[in-house]
């Protein structure tokens, strides 16, 4: 006689599938929080490597580095801080290639290096990486995206000057170009300007790199300039602590530079073609609930979108007396 078959009835069969998915939807929530807790700990680490390259640039040079800097053919160039650093975290080769003397954009140098994409520059909770800003509407003319910047303070990009007392060059005397963070222009701070104290004040933090890269950006259809670490521009890797972090505040930049996006607003209002100095952008990541920031001292602590203002203003301030905690 032969035996009777036994397999899965199709309820059987249907209840398994369930209890699968049942048990899919409970661990895929935890899978991706050790993921963004992995890539939280880069991107803290990053600014870490960061913090150490101003460290060993100021035991070098006896000076932090500039905000953003340079003068010279061309008018006013911009190089902004991370460039300045780059020798001291092994990429001296790289910023030997890069030649002062001209524009990061100049179409006979330097299109190379301000092309390129650092690791210790991205944050791997963003998509910045492999891609890149067409600059100028130019496919040749490209930036490395990035997600860090530095801190020009509390403010604005110029507090207390013009754009024009910047770009101009010449005739400087009498004009203030100095913020009341760790980074300005023109100026690079020595450790005892920092009147705060250094685990007290804000070095660097994040920004989300802009959504919008390519080629045929007009006045009407920009481009998005927001993470381009070479320039020394707001929001190219410059920020400030005017607003909170991740803040529905838009990001005042030229509007020519801001495309908005979900988690990046823009307020073409707030900064007018030509007035550069009102320009402000805010710490931005895609890390649930706030951002890192690396302070002066080299540590890096996390703060919350919910940060009490007058307290993440305070922390971005290098000599104002203001008492603070920090993470």
């Amino acid at each position: 006689m032969s035996r009777p078959r036994r397999g899965f009835t199709l309820v059987e069969l249907l209840v398994v599938i369930a209890i699968i998915g049942i048990l899919i939807a409970l661990l895929l929530p935890a899978v991706q929080a050790a993921r963004e807790a992995a890539r939280r700990s880069q991107c803290t680490n990053n600014l870490k490597q960061i913090g150490l390259a101003t460290h060993n640039y100021a035991d070098a040079l006896g000076r932090f580095p500039e905000g953003a800097t340079g003068c010279g053919t061309g008018g006013w160039h911009g190089e902004s801080a991370f460039l300045l650093i780059l020798p001291y975290f092994e990429q001296g080769t790289v910023l030997s290639t890069y030649n002062f003397n001209y524009r990061i954009y100049d179409t006979r140098v330097n299109l190379t290096v301000a092309g390129m994409q650092f690791p210790t520059f991205l944050c791997p909770s963003d998509d910045a990486g492999g891609r890149q800003l067409y600059f100028l509407n130019d496919p040749t003319n490209t930036r490395g995206r990035s997600n860090y910047a530095v801190s020009f303070g509390s403010s604005t990009y110029l507090p207390n000057g013009t754009w024009s007392d910047l770009v101009s060059c010449v005739s400087r005397a009498g004009k203030n170009l100095r913020t009341d963070g760790a980074f300005c222009p023109e100026y690079g701070h020595m450790f005892a300007d920092f009147l705060d104290g250094t685990s007290q004040t804000a070095l660097a933090s994040e920004i989300l790199a802009g959504k919008v890269d390519g080629i045929g950006c007009t006045s009407s259809k920009p481009c998005d300039h927001r993470g381009a670490w070479a320039w020394g521009d707001m929001g190219y890797a410059i920020y400030t602590h005017r607003d909170t972090p991740n803040t529905s505040v838009g990001d005042a930049m030229d509007p020519r530079e801001c495309v908005p996006s979900p988690g990046m607003p823009c307020d073409a209002s707030s900064a007018p073609v030509g007035r550069r100095e009102l320009e402000h952008v805010a710490a931005r990541s895609m890390h649930a609930g706030g951002v890192n920031l690396a302070f002066v001292d080299g540590h890096v602590g996390f703060y919350t979108n919910i940060v009490d203002l007058a307290t993440w203003r305070a922390i971005s301030t290098i000599a104002s007396g203001e008492v603070t905690g920090t993470p």
